[in-house]
């Protein structure tokens, strides 16, 4: 059986970075919600909100990246089939599982929500089947439906190489196809919840990982590449991400504050730009800091990358009950209270992560493979150091 190849620096710190953005967008929601529109600093809490909506789109190219990275060059038959649903299911499925009955029994018991057993479990396994326990575990959801089409994604992919070549366009023509046929079609109301509405993040993660070394050579940043041709796509690239992220906070601060609305495809577009485009520059960023960043720094953000499952799923479940016990419309406090909410919710579902992966044995029930790997890096340093 073929080795796992070498694992790649910069995977880790795009997920930082994009655990980073999935909690601002979420500590923000509630200041958003609630501060008066008109408010000078209004617009600061509006454009945090909806530009750091990467993190999610992020994720899921990572998700397709590392797949397609690992295997794309491999034969995919029963045997590595079995392994790979396996390990879905005890590191993926278990812990969507545990924190899904978590949220559940939270609302139920610590929310008045709870109106009976035979209610409750009704309602459980239907927040379960469809990723509604609470509102982030859509992601799980979505990405659970990726893992049952990978193997045929995979097996059309080796057997064309055009289809593999032009991926990128592909993954845009499906979720457009999608877009447009729910629209005009379907109408399905919550059509976030289907994986084909994230194919162009997931099929440019099938290009980034069966064309890694040149998707890395065409966004790596050197001295020599800023005076040629590198310099005018990146231009082009960074362009289209400032004014995809800007474009796209300004018509949701003309909605919120103006009750200004536009189509609905609109603000499909603008965030479809704003995510792909972000994705990229995430991508070109993390490939920078791996080779330039001190070792603290990158040490600390490698560590929060291994541990954003973990900050993932438990950061609502700090957030819901920061705003339970601390709040205030005094405007200073209130700003205050708000960075306080994002230390914590980013913070110490980060250190409980890293604290349980390496201290309790069951902890890949709650975090997944990220618990495994910190503790197979605990031995080997322990080895080493022997």
């Amino acid at each position: 059986m073929l080795g796992r190849k070498e694992r790649i620096a910069e995977i880790d710190l795009i997920r930082a970075l994009a655990i980073l953005g999935v909690v601002i967008v979420h500590t923000t929601a509630s200041a958003v919600a609630t501060l008066t529109p008109g408010s000078q600093i209004y617009p600061i809490y509006n454009f945090l909100n909806i530009a750091c909506k990467y993190g999610t789109p992020a994720f899921i190219f990572i998700s397709s990246f590392v797949l397609f990275y690992n295997y794309g060059d491999r034969p995919f038959g029963r045997e590595r089939i079995g392994v790979f649903y396996k390990r879905r299911l005890f590191y993926i499925v278990i812990p969507y599982v545990v924190f899904s009955a978590l949220y559940c029994s939270v609302k139920a018991f610590d929310f008045g929500g709870f109106s009976g057993w035979v209610s409750l479990f009704r309602s459980f396994a239907s927040q379960l089947l469809t990723g509604t326990a609470h509102a982030h575990l859509y992601f799980v959801f979505v990405n659970m439906q990726f893992y049952l089409a990978f193997p045929f994604l995979l097996r059309a992919l080796q057997k064309n190489a055009r289809l593999a070549n032009g991926s990128i366009w592909v993954g845009f023509a499906v979720q457009w196809g999608f877009v447009l046929a729910n629209a005009y079609l379907f109408r399905y109301q919550d059509k976030g919840s289907i994986a084909l509405s994230y194919a162009s993040c997931y099929f440019l993660g099938t290009y980034a990982g069966l064309h890694y070394e040149r998707f890395r050579t065409l966004l790596a940043v050197t001295r020599d590449k800023l005076k040629s041709k590198y310099a005018l796509f990146w231009c082009a690239l960074w362009a289209v991400w400032l004014s995809g992220a800007c474009a796209h906070a300004y018509v949701w601060y003309l909605a919120r504050v103006y009750a200004v609305h536009y189509d609905a495809l609109l603000y499909e577009w603008l965030w479809n730009v704003h995510t792909s485009a972000s994705v990229l520059v995430l991508f070109q960023a993390a490939v920078w800091f791996a080779e330039r960043l001190p070792g603290r720094a990158a040490g600390a953000l490698n560590s929060l990358g291994r541990c954003s499952f973990g900050v993932y799923l438990m950061h609502p479940l700090v957030l819901i009950y920061f705003e339970k016990y601390f709040h205030s419309g005094a405007p200073v406090v209130f700003h205050l209270l708000n960075a306080a909410k994002l230390a914590c919710a980013l913070f110490i579902p980060w250190l409980f992560t890293s604290w349980a992966s390496d201290r309790l044995k069951w902890s890949w029930m709650l975090f997944g493979s990220n618990a495994v790997s910190r503790k197979g890096e605990r031995k080997k340093r322990r080895v080493t150091s022997c």
